[in-house]
């Protein structure tokens, strides 16, 4: 049976509580954490607490906060950590603020959520307050993490991720396996991603740092892509309006497809052999000595140094430059 500790405010439901879930075949009742606010809390007052859940076998956590930011951290413990962190700008809504936890086997699912008038608990945002959740689990749990309007944050984690934010910011660093993130409107920064790797927004920059799986595919509608230190060979950058910018190596054998509609693509890359078509109203390319295959208005094939991985470059509105990248190896 799992346990609390500080247990000063959160605690487990017993399984026979009448806020319960059961699930038939499942290997361990659901159980629920409720965080339960005193009596004397004040309004803008925050509360937050501690529990553990053992988890030797952990095979996979999801995690779905509409009322705030989730931070993830993966660890070596065989257990997971959530601390929870409540606010409200009224009194008498802190203890309306739950968190859900549903527990099969190795598959841990963490719910925020609000309980209303008629005793029913929804997972909602609710104006004027929040949950915030910072969470350790085991670094081979998989992840499925979903904000409303807050932080996403993950890191240390093996088994791969998949990350959507509605409004918030995306933060991973550090992860092995695939990883699919997206977001309708924040920022999204990505380092040290070790596996396939495909982002996409609709409104926020997209910054990649550090990306070695077999493929990238990033794609942003408004806003500017930036990848640095991409060891992919097969690079898929697109953004409609935005400008995108490319600095470092080029992999052998790699295709590298850089599209924008309303923006630049710019390119510092080390000077290693490789092949060029372009298309944009202005293309410079002063910084290599390359050997035009074809020119014409608004396009250029061409090579350096006998040829090698394969570029495809375009901006319908905008310019494309190839530039010679610093400290190169």
């Amino acid at each position: 049976m799992t346990r609390a500790s500080h247990s000063t405010g959160l605690a487990f439901a017993s399984p026979r509580a009448s806020r319960l879930r059961r699930f038939r075949g499942a290997s361990l009742a659901c159980a629920v954490l409720a965080f339960l606010a005193a009596p004397e809390v004040r309004a803008e007052d925050l509360e937050g607490d501690l529990v553990y859940l053992p988890m030797p076998a952990g095979e996979s956590l999801t995690v779905d906060n509409r009322l705030g930011k989730v931070r993830l951290r993966g660890w070596d413990e065989p257990q997971v950590r959530i601390v929870a962190q409540k606010r409200a700008d009224k009194p008498g809504v802190l203890d309306r603020l739950k968190v859900r936890v549903d527990l099969h086997g190795g598959a841990l699912r963490i719910t925020t959520g609000v309980y209303f008038g008629d005793n029913v608990w929804r997972p909602v945002p609710l104006a004027g307050a929040g949950v915030d959740l910072t969470i350790d689990a085991p670094r081979g749990m998989a992840l499925d993490v979903s904000t409303w309007s807050g932080e996403l944050d993950a890191a240390g984690f093996r088994a791969g991720a998949r990350l959507a934010s509605q409004r918030g910011e995306i933060r991973a660093a550090d992860i092995e396996g695939r990883v699919d993130t997206r977001t309708l409107e924040g920022r999204q920064s990505l380092q040290g991603i070790h596996g396939p790797l495909a982002a996409s927004g609709v409104e926020g920059d997209l910054e990649l740092e550090s990306v070695d799986g077999e493929t990238l595919a990033a794609t942003v509608y408004k806003g500017q892509i930036t990848a640095r230190e991409v060891r992919t060979p097969v690079v898929q950058l697109r953004t409609t309006y935005g400008a995108i910018i490319f600095v470092g190596a080029l992999q052998r054998g790699g295709h590298y497809e850089l599209t924008t509609l309303g923006g630049d693509v710019r390119m510092r890359l080390c000077p290693t052999p490789f092949r060029v078509v372009a298309h944009a109203g202005r293309i410079d390319t002063t910084g290599f000595a390359l050997v035009e295959k074809r020119r014409a208005p608004g396009l250029l094939e061409a090579e350096l140094r006998g040829g090698g991985p394969q570029l495809e470059l375009s901006s319908t509105q905008g310019a494309v430059a190839l530039l010679p990248a610093a400290n190169c190896r």
